[in-house]
């Protein structure tokens, strides 16, 4: 079994600033413990925690709102084939999956937006898996790609994508938002 790693970021998504609110150290510890536990075992109430702390104590006032990709380590995690999307969370990513080099470029402007999009790029087409959390709230989601419904499994709150990716695939993901809101931000 191969340990899963966190992503490293391009480093053009990273802000230099520390004007943020800082977040209190017991909810600190807690986004650790759980981001640890995503490494092990994914599990929705895991990233569901983590989304929620970032939200309301970090990111609660617009100010804010640039440092959300700054915080994309606790955002994904790999292994060999598989790429988990624990946060939604605009950024570029690149890393190796099935010994092939393949850029992510997410694009998304959640909370706010109920739509995710993530453009695949690769030099070879590769199988892999791509991963990520349908959080509690949601209650509907859609999975496109190339504007095909995909082909998908749940588990634990996750959506498994498992397929031969191409060069330029698009990922569209749609959230359907309760009425009320999202939680995290009332």
């Amino acid at each position: 079994m191969l340990h899963r790693q966190t992503v490293p970021l391009d480093e053009k998504n990273f802000v230099t600033s520390t004007t943020f609110k800082p977040i209190p150290s017991e909810l600190e510890k807690e986004i650790n413990l759980r981001h640890a536990a995503l490494l092990t075992s994914t599990n929705r109430v895991d990233a569901d925690i983590i989304e929620d702390i970032l939200y309301k104590h970090l990111f609660s006032n617009t100010e804010n709102e640039n440092l959300i990709s700054f915080f994309g380590f606790y955002g994904f995690s790999f292994s060999q084939n598989k790429f988990i999307m624990h946060l939604f969370l605009p950024c570029k990513i690149h890393i190796s999956l099935a010994n092939v080099a393949i850029k992510f470029h997410i694009f998304t402007d959640y909370p706010k937006g109920n739509e995710i999009n993530i453009n695949i790029y690769c030099h070879t087409n590769v199988l892999f898996i791509f991963a990520t959390r349908v959080p509690n709230w949601c209650k509907n989601s859609l999975f496109y790609v190339n504007d095909t419904l995909a082909e998908c499994k749940v588990r634990d709150g996750y959506v498994y994508i498992k397929r031969i990716w191409q060069n330029e695939d698009c990922l569209r993901i749609i959230l359907s938002i309760p009425h009320q809101g999202l939680p995290f931000l009332s």
